[in-house]
């Protein structure tokens, strides 16, 4: 594992969020980093989806370290601003992002379908 990887799993292990929605990084690169929720109805709307507000949690930190992995090691990041422009419709699994992050969804649909 490299400095970085570690660096940036350390700095996931210590938000509490993220261990409060189950949330775990499955993928670090250059400019890319994975994170996956996996569905529970704790974590759901009204309707039975996935609350945007966990969406837009793993976005936002999926973003940031993704844009950690292109500033020096010796140096960190903070979100200014972030917007979400996809949205899941019927079906859908997963939600991508540009600008370097991308968060998956797994078993996203609350019915099984």
């Amino acid at each position: 594992m490299s400095d970085l990887q570690t660096k940036i799993g350390e700095s996931f292990a210590a938000q509490g969020l993220m261990k409060t929605i189950g949330a775990q990084i499955t993928h670090v690169a250059e400019g890319e980093v994975h994170i996956a929720l996996q569905f529970s109805t704790l974590l759901s709307q009204q309707h039975g989806y996935v609350h945007a507000g966990a969406i837009a949690s793993i976005l936002d930190t999926a973003c940031g370290y993704a844009a950690l992995t292109k500033a020096p090691l010796d140096h960190d990041v903070v979100t200014a601003a972030a917007g979400a422009h996809d949205v899941l419709g019927d079906g859908a699994d997963s939600i991508g992002v540009g600008d370097g992050g991308t968060a998956e969804l797994l078993d996203q649909q609350a019915h099984g379908t």
